[in-house]
């Protein structure tokens, strides 16, 4: 744990990836961009605007087999900023279980 000056108890790691979501309500798949990763969230932008508390499925494949290990887990939305006219979407995800 870390003690910031943002009061977040985990640092985040700038990341630039695909992500895949997948929409648990509507099985849905959304292909969005990865901009950053905690041990207990992550944030991406998308297109689509999402709800909050809504249940995602994600993975994250980080390049090149063997180097790096995919993640796989469930998400729940807690927050969501931006709008259809501007680029996108950012949304906010607390990671609440990890798949195997």
């Amino acid at each position: 744990m870390v003690d910031s000056n943002d009061g977040r108890d985990f640092r985040r790691m700038d990341i630039d990836c695909e992500v895949v979501v997948r929409r648990i309500t509507e099985d849905v798949i959304i292909h969005a961009r990865a901009t950053n990763l905690s041990a207990t969230g992550l944030m991406f932008s998308c297109a689509t605007a999402l709800n909050l508390d809504e249940e995602l499925e994600i993975r994250i494949n980080p390049g090149q087999e063997g180097l790096t290990p995919p993640l796989h887990a469930m998400a729940r939305v807690v927050r969501v900023e931006g709008d259809e006219a501007s680029s996108g979407f950012a949304i906010g995800c607390v990671i609440t279980e990890m798949v195997d």
